[in-house]
Order: structure tokens, then sequence, then C-alpha cells
């Protein structure tokens, strides 16, 4: 892979030795991740043409201030692959666009890892002629024109870096480095005079400037629309590297007038407290002892929170302190509740502590909102916070979905405890929705509905945002109980490598292994793995369910869900039922979709099965009461027993 930061240095050697001094001072010869957003494919021998057009796109892209990487055919399956919206690269590297600007030379591999990462949400512009070896990519975008139109913009991502005044065009140059806690920017004034401008970068933090000697100045700046932003003046021909690191003060609630007494409404308080945690460049907000009655709270980039032991954050019930928000609940985008806690496009948040958070739920789920809209809010809600974690907290009778972590890449979910006392409507526990690279360590469960929910959301609103959920690893989990571990049933942007191990599930777990979808739905699910899992006489070992709950008039979509590469290894216990697999009449489930090896279940009932092709379920040893089938076969109102 080869790296372009700036227009001219090529490789990362060369750039650390062009930036002698205050760049090895700054970096300890370790600039960081390259943070660049866009690829842009270089043919390995373009044409006259196609090298002309490979100088005019990334001429563009360089002039317009996006950073970029140039990949070759070889890249595609070896460092790059699909991932949920982003190419994946293998030293950890995201990347939202991939330009194609000739595509002469693109293995069938290649092409197919593009078609992927098209089809799970990545922006791939074809810039300049259609190539006529190009498969059919129908979430693609075409521009034959080489200038910078509409059409090119809305391929871009978030840019890295914005400017707020008037520059001459093509007159700044930079790079963006990730590194621990900041982000390092370097700056280069291509132009023929100075400039000066205000300056709104991706990250939160203070500005610092790095001096030659490797000492740092304070840039007077301030947070806006989640960046940092200051006034940078740089001269002619000049090269300035910019460190935007998080600030790490503590904002204690009671120090902004937050009672902690339980009767008088603290939202108020903790969110000037998050305010000023926001304004100061990042920090954490902390939740000391006490209890603090509060509506929807809202943390932007940079801020973390800390709920301490003997604190207890309480839901209002009161529609008035939750307003309606853009966010996505139950496969759908559109404008729903908040939840008690949001965060929102916050790169490694932290939310943390040994104190509880209550719901209400109970009471919620009586309430008649005064605004006439329905829903019930979340508990927490983490919308695009990638490198985020949570850990410690007990969670209790949240009025909807308690976690949800929506259209995030990577994050930790550690060590919670998550119950109802009685039932709750739609009280998940843990909701991964769009989301990958995420672990899922110690974390109880006693819910009314889904345990853990994976899911991509719905029909063709799914389809059109095509976020898959993708390499999700659960371990060491008490789903104690619920609705069971489930995949869906909003399922259509894709399901990928889900390794689900060493988890108990208790006597009031319905489903410890459940798939569920509709006809509407679409979508692929595969490569999820079931391993070393104890049953504790739970309702039924597997539901899957390609019909569920049919009490929506949608049209339906073909091809319709595909379960494929479903292992379940070593599973042990007790339950009432082997289960239930029905699939759907106009796309029976094959033979070998489920794989099972070294299972042992003891059950009252056999395995139910309709509309499903598989007869082999060789790996899966069943003990039953005498006269007890092991397996039923429902088909077109008949009914067929076999061991």
């Amino acid at each position: 892979m080869q790296i372009r930061h700036m227009n001219r240095f090529l490789l990362l050697p060369l750039l650390l030795c062009a930036f002698t001094g205050m760049q090895a001072e700054a970096s300890g010869n370790d600039p960081g991740l390259h943070g660049a957003r866009v690829a842009v494919y270089n043919p390995a021998a373009p044409d006259e043409a196609g090298m002309a057009q490979l100088e005019k796109v990334t001429f563009l892209l360089k002039a317009h201030l996006f950073d970029y990487v140039l990949v070759d055919d070889g890249d595609f399956g070896s460092v790059l692959s699909a991932g949920s919206a982003c190419l994946e690269a293998s030293d950890g590297r995201r990347f939202q666009t991939l330009v194609i600007p000739s595509a002469e030379g693109l293995s069938d591999r290649a092409w197919e890892v593009i078609g992927e990462f098209a089809e799970f949400g990545g922006k791939l512009l074809f810039w300049g002629d259609m190539p006529d070896a190009a498969p059919d990519c129908p979430k693609s975008v075409h521009e034959s024109i080489p200038e910078w139109t509409r059409t090119v913009v809305s391929s871009m991502p978030e840019p890295e870096i914005e400017i707020y005044d008037r520059i001459p065009a093509a007159s700044l140059d930079y790079s963006r480095f990730i590194r621990d806690g900041e982000d390092l920017f370097i700056l280069e004034n291509i132009s023929g005079s100075g400039l000066r401008f205000r300056a709104g970068f991706d990250a939160a933090g203070k500005v610092f400037r790095l001096n030659p000697d490797g000492s740092e100045t304070l840039i007077p700046s301030l947070m806006n629309d989640d960046r940092a932003t200051a006034e940078i003046s740089i001269a002619s021909g000049e090269r300035m590297s910019l460190i935007v690191r998080r600030s790490d003060g503590v904002f204690n609630v009671k120090d902004f007038g937050a009672r902690g007494d339980g009767l008088a409404k603290d939202t108020r308080a903790i969110q000037a407290a998050a305010d000023a945690a926001y304004s100061d460049g990042g920090g954490t907000v902390v939740i000391p002892a006490g209890t603090y009655l509060t509506g929807a709270l809202f943390f932007r980039n940079g801020v973390n929170l800390e709920i301490r032991k003997d604190a207890t954050l309480v839901s209002t019930v009161d529609s008035d302190d939750f307003p309606q928000i853009p966010t996505r609940f139950e496969g759908t985008e559109k404008y729903w509740r908040s939840a008690l806690l949001n965060f929102d496009r916050s790169r490694n948040v932290r939310v943390f502590g040994e104190g509880r958070i209550l719901g209400r739920g109970q009471e919620w789920s009586q309430y008649k909102s005064k605004d006439g809209l329905w829903g019930r809010p979340r508990m927490i809600c983490f919308t695009d916070c990638p490198g985020g974690s949570i850990e410690g907290l007990t969670m209790k009778d949240h009025a909807s979905w308690c976690l949800h972590i929506l259209y995030t890449d990577g994050f930790t979910i550690d060590n919670l405890h998550i119950s109802v006392s009685s039932y709750v409507p739609s009280s998940d526990g843990v909701d991964i929705d769009s989301s990958c690279n995420i672990m899922m360590t110690d974390v109880y469960t006693y819910v009314t509905d889904d345990c853990l929910s994976i899911k991509s959301g719905k029909n063709e609103d799914g389809r059109k945002v095509g976020r898959p959920s993708m390499n999700i690893i659960v371990r060491n989990c008490n789903f104690d109980g619920g609705h069971g571990v489930a995949m869906g049933s909003e399922i259509s942007g894709c399901i990928r490598n889900v390794l689900i191990e060493d988890c108990v599930c208790g006597e009031e777990n319905r489903a410890p292994v459940r798939f569920k979808s509709q006809p509407s739905r679409g979508g692929i699910v595969e490569n999820i793995t079931f391993k070393d899992m104890t049953l504790d006489d739970c309702g039924t070992f597997i539901d899957a369910n390609m019909v569920w709950r049919m009490v929506e008039d949608y049209e339906p979509f073909s091809p319709r869900t595909q379960l494929r590469d479903i292992h379940v290894i070593n599973v042990s216990g007790t339950a009432k039922s082997v289960g239930v697999i029905s699939g759907d009449p106009a796309a029976p489930i094959p033979e070998g979709t489920f794989k099972f090896s070294g299972c042992s279940i003891k059950a009252d009932k056999g395995l139910t099965i309709s509309n499903v092709e598989q007869r082999n379920f060789d790996g899966l040893e069943v003990r039953l009461p005498e006269g007890e089938e092991f397996l039923n076969i429902r088909d077109n109102g008949s009914t067929a027993a076999g061991r």
C-alpha cells in the first residue's frame, strides 16, 4: 500500500526525513496511525490517459483538503477488506471512500472486496470513464467529469479539517495522524504568500503548536460543532505541526448545582457539567454519591461519564424531558424519543463506575406522553463512538432497550449488570446495531425481551443504509433471563462473523440460540458461532424463525434472508425443548446451514422443523424421554417424525 500524505511526499520514511527536528521530537519517529479517510486506486501500469486521470483526481482531492492513500490491486484481500461502511486496513486504518479513476488491472478478488465495501455502506466513486469490466455495484456513484462536482462532494467522507475562511485554492496541504489521546495535524503552506484562517479539526481537545525544539505552545481554541477550532497563521512554504489533545479535567456535577436528593430535577446541572467539559476540550463528568433525578442528557465529543459508587441516576417519567431526536430505532432511521444518556460522535468515549442507573420502565410502560408521540426512552445510546467503552455499571428497569450501540466501529462492553424487576416491553439488554469490532464480556442480563440482539436495519431503510453488524465477540456472559441471544429481526444490512463463547443461559432464558427475520427483510447472516455454552433448563435450545411475528404488511423482498455457516460447538445442558427451526416457504433453509459439534442436550421435547431442507444434525446429541422423537417435520400441513 502506498501512502501519499502530502503533495511532495510519497512515503512515510521520506516524510519523517523531511520533517527533521520538530517532527522526530514530536513523534519519537512514530507519528501515529495515518488518518486519511479516502483511498484512491492506483493502477500498476496505467496508460497515458489513466495516469492523467489519476493526477487530476489526486490534485482535486488535495485542493479541497481531502487527504488520501494510494492503493493497488494487490492490497485488496491482503491488507484491505470490507468492513461496516469502510475499507479496513490490516494496520487499523479505515477508509470511508474509495475512488477509482481508472479500473485497469483490477482482479476478480479486488472487485469482490470493492463490491462488498459498497454493499456494506462504503462510498464507492468511479471518477472518470466507467470501466467496462466493473461488476454491477448499484450503490456506487459515477462522475464522468474530472471536476469537483456535487456528485463528488456527496461521495466524500466527513472532512478531517475544515477551513472557515476563504483561502486561495490549492494553497494548503496537510496530513493527519491518530495517536493515543491526541491527533497530529501536519500543515504545509504551498502558496506564494502567507495564510491566516480559522480551521476546525475533527478531534476533541485543545490545540497546541509543536515548536522546533520539541516544546509546545497552546493556541487559543474552542470546541465548535464537535471540532477543535483555532485561528492559524502560516507563512509561505512553512510546515507546521499541530496537536489536538483531549483535556482530562474533572467536572463534578455538585459544582454545577446538582442536589442529588432524589427529589429535585438535576437535569440542568448535569447537562451544564457535560457542556462545560465539552467547551474545555473534553474531560470527565463525575456523578458522586447521591440520587439524581434527571431527564435526557447529551454528551458531546470528548466527554466521559463516571458514575461513582453509591451514586444513582434516576429517570424522570415525563415526555417533556425526552425530546424527539434523529436516530435509528427498530431498524429505521427517524425522529424518536431520546435516550436517557446520549453519546454522539465521540471517539474513545468512556462511561464507567460502580454506580447505578434506574430507568423506571414499569412506570414508563403505563405513561401517556404529553406530546402525543409514542415511544419510551432507551437507557443509553452510543452513536458513532469508535473506540468507546462502558464498564462497571448496574442498570435496572430500563424503559426500552437498555444499551444501544449504533453505527460504531470498535467498542468494548464489560462488567455490566442489566435487569428488570418485572415485565417491561421491548426491554432488550444490549442491542448492537450496524456496528462492528465489538467486544462484550462479563455482562449479566435478566430482561423480558432479547438479552442480546444483533441488528443491521429493517427492510428498505436498512438496505439503503447498508451497514452490517460484524466482527463481534461475546464472552463469559450470563444470559439469565429473557428471549435469548438473537440475530435480528432487523437484519437487512447483513450480520457476519459473530462469536458467542463461554456463556451461561438460565432457566428463564427462552432461546439461547435465536434467529428471527421476515420475508421483507432480506440480508445475509453468516459465520455465526455459539461455542462452549451451558444451558440451565432453558426454554428452548434453538429458535430460528424466518417468518417471525408477521403482524405488519410489508412487501416481500427477494432474495430472502439467507443463513450461512451457523456453528454450534460444545453446547451442553438442559432445556425444555430442543427447539423450532422455521424457514420461509419461498426460501427453505438448506442442508448444512446449521453445523453442530460436540453438543449434548437433555430436553423434554425434540426439534420441530418446517420449510427446512436440512436433515443432518450430526454433532448434536439429544437425550429425550422415552417415546419422544428427536425430529418432527411439519411441511404443508403434514407432520412426520424421525429419530
